[in-house]
């Protein structure tokens, strides 16, 4: 009896520590870290950082990764980065399942990753009951570093190749202003990221343009045959023209360290230059157009003068009035009548002359070959139907001879007048 106890306290006890032994730290998940340069990295330049997990038996959930976003760094998790693999644990044949990231570090600095848990669920090696468990990811700790000699590249730029190229288009056939130039500058790198290649064209123009820049694209792709990586960002920026003139659109340079030959280099596109001419009738934004000026002078002139002359008409009018009836338009007119043998007419204006030279009665010699022409129109015996050249000729002469006198003696009047004998 006593040897029977023995034995069924033996099988309990034994009972009893196997689960013990099953939830052992030795048979729990575990995790691996491996870094790749285990140095650290050059500020730009991506280091690979594998995190292993080791199951007893195989997985029936994957775990869940962790994202490892730290500041100041880029992390990316590759294409394929996800691996399965095994291993001989303690005798035993553990499955392992690895996951890859990419960390570029952006400044010199010393980087830590604090301790995370990464869930999973493994079949138990028994009874390939599921068993939930976390494994432990322990603190990953790395340094990004500036090479000697480039502490003062800004920004830093490492890769193993970089080149960049300019194209420009426009402005067209027929230039003008208001015409568009679009200039695209390229970068293409090997041996970096697309995101950390900086912007090199920005949205500054000269002046006389306007710039409408674009969002840049960036792309990446993987090297063939082992090679590295190919980064490219592309800038387009279009230009409007607003004023005529010469523009150059300078070169751009880059200034990059060469991780691959340890020095630095420059990278420079060739810029571009375009003139705009001045169309026929431009002028600039915001000025008045000459021909509208002058259209408005050439208007407010000619308002002017109407103004003027409706507001004058009146004096026009009697300045008018009083010119025709001035001495020398009368004598011009009655010299006319006289010429063509209008004696009647002659008679009339004969005294609306006379009182402008100061005279009441016609001179003798007028009055003379006055009535001389007009007994020859209707006098006794054959009548004409106009005066004959002779007395015509008679009479012009005798008003101008007449003319002659009566201003004459006008003027000797007013010189030799003597004064009032008692002005007083």
């Amino acid at each position: 009896m006593n040897i029977l106890r023995a034995l069924l306290l033996a099988c309990a006890v034994g009972l009893a520590a196997l689960p013990a032994a099953a939830q052992s730290p030795a048979d729990a998940p575990q995790v691996e870290v491996t870094i790749d340069p285990p140095e650290g990295a050059t500020v730009g330049t991506p280091l690979s950082v594998t995190l292993s997990v080791l199951a007893p038996n195989y997985l029936l959930k994957a775990p869940v990764w962790p994202d490892l976003q730290i500041a100041d760094a880029i992390t990316r998790v590759p294409p394929n980065a996800s691996r399965p693999g095994s291993r001989r644990v303690g005798g035993q044949t553990w499955v392992i399942v690895s996951r890859v990231y990419e960390i570029t570090p952006q400044r010199a600095a010393d980087y830590t990753l604090d301790p995370q848990k990464i869930p999973l669920t493994y079949a138990d090696p028994e009874t390939n009951q599921p068993v939930p468990a976390e494994a432990t990811m322990p603190a990953i700790t790395f340094s990004g570093t500036v090479p000697k000699g480039a502490e003062g590249l800004k920004p830093f730029v490492a890769a193993e190749a970089l080149t960049i190229s300019d194209a420009v288009e426009g402005p067209g056939d027929d230039p003008r202003p208001g015409s568009a130039v679009t200039r695209t500058v390229t970068i293409a790198a090997q041996g970096t990221q697309a995101m950390l290649l900086p912007p090199i064209l920005g949205d500054d123009a000269p002046a006389g343009l306007r710039a409408y820049p674009r969002e840049p694209e960036l792309s990446d792709q993987p090297g063939e045959r082992g090679a590295a990586p190919k980064a490219r960002r592309v800038e387009s920026v279009t230009y409007v023209a607003e004023l005529p003139g010469d523009y150059m659109l300078p070169p751009l340079r880059l200034d990059w360290w060469n991780s691959k030959a340890g020095k630095i280099e420059s990278a420079e596109s060739q810029g571009a230059s375009f003139s705009i001419p001045a169309p026929p009738g431009w002028h600039p934004p915001g000025t008045p157009d000459p021909r509208r000026v002058l259209l408005l002078w050439v208007g407010g002139i000619a308002l002017a003068i109407l103004a003027a002359l409706w507001l004058g008409r009146h004096r026009l009018r009697s300045g008018w009035a009083h010119l025709r009836r001035s001495e020398p338009v009368v004598f011009r007119r009655m010299l006319g009548q006289a010429r063509h043998g209008h004696t009647g007419e002659v008679r009339g204006t004969l005294g609306e002359w006379l009182p402008l030279l100061g005279a009441g009665n016609p001179p003798a010699s007028v009055e003379t070959a006055l009535r001389r022409a007009e007994r020859e129109l209707w006098g006794p015996g054959e009548r004409l139907p106009s005066p004959s050249p002779a007395s015509r000729k008679a009479l012009v002469a005798a008003l101008r001879e007449a003319r002659r006198d009566l201003r004459h003696r006008r003027h000797g009047t007013a010189q030799g007048a003597l004064p009032p004998l008692n002005p007083w």
